[in-house]
């Protein structure tokens, strides 16, 4: 019976509804954590293989790297190679015993070395600034316009020349040169390389030698001796004025002729000696 005035309730009805309400939440937790495993478990793959794939690019753009570094060594290396041998080659030709000059089509100075220098009195800088007229007085300045013209358009034909010439050094002095001349064309550009050699002892030898000869030419002729030159086959090359005098044959009869056909019997007798003991390599002291 229910007492008036109370409220009466059934707490074991209330608390099987708050179990299965737990039951519930408790399943719905759990679900949840599944859940969260299962996206946890995603994760970590997708995170895994990315890592794979960021090793894989690093490695590739490591590789990529090193051999990047390796090319540019070896161009570093091959650069500096090239360098070293352009500096021997500048510091070669710039203490060359032969005076070169590099020439551009208008006849100016592009690059003289120490010796060309030496040889003409200036330093590099007042060279750098000049033009061949300007110390080759085979080029006057007045006509080297036409005269240099000439000259470029022969070297590009010819390639190379070899010429003889006369420089004047700074001071005014004038000296004979040989200057072997060479076509070039770098990138574009034409130039004359040019090394001259101060041919000035070879002149004076030469001078002498052409002084020698015209003293010996003078002693021959005029020598009061009856004297020939003859080969060693017997052919008359030359006689002098005593030869002409004495036999009554000219120079110009006699040149060219085999000596037996002037010579008497006595003077035939002793050049045939003479002769042979000339081809015989035996020493000489007879004279006709």
């Amino acid at each position: 019976m229910k007492a008036p005035g109370h409220l009466i309730v059934n707490f074991s009805r209330f608390s099987s509804i708050i179990f299965v309400v737990s039951a519930i939440s408790l399943g719905l937790l759990l679900a949840v954590f599944l859940v969260t495993l299962q996206v946890i478990d995603l994760a970590s793959a997708l995170l895994l293989g990315g890592l794979a794939e960021l090793g894989i690019t690093l490695k590739w753009t490591l590789y990529a790297l090193h051999a990047a570094n390796t090319n540019l060594k070896q161009q570093s290396d091959e650069h500096r190679r090239i360098d070293e041998k352009l500096r021997l080659t500048q510091f070669s030709i710039d203490r060359a015993a032969v005076a070169a000059f590099w020439i551009k089509p208008d006849a100016q100075f592009l690059y003289v070395n120490n010796t060309a220098c030496r040889a003409l009195g200036y330093t590099y800088d007042e060279l750098r600034l000049m033009t061949v007229p300007e110390i080759d007085v085979s080029f006057p300045a007045e006509q080297w316009e036409e005269h240099w013209s000439a000259h470029w358009e022969t070297l590009k034909q010819k390639r190379s020349l070899t010429i003889e010439s006369r420089h004047r050094r700074k001071g005014g002095s004038i000296f004979p040169v040989e200057v072997v001349i060479n076509y070039l064309q770098f990138q574009g550009q034409e130039f004359n390389v040019a090394f001259v050699h101060d041919i000035t002892e070879r002149k004076q030898a030469e001078e002498a030698l052409r002084e020698g000869g015209k003293r010996y030419r003078d002693l021959f002729e005029n020598a009061n001796d009856t004297l020939m030159i003859a080969t060693l086959d017997g052919i008359i090359a030359s006689v002098n004025r005593g030869f002409q005098a004495m036999t009554g044959w000219s120079r110009e009869e006699v040149i060219g002729q085999h000596h037996r056909k002037v010579g008497t019997p006595a003077s035939i007798a002793l050049v045939s000696d003479l002769l042979r003991r000339s081809l015989a390599g035996e020493e000489n002291t007879t004279s006709v």
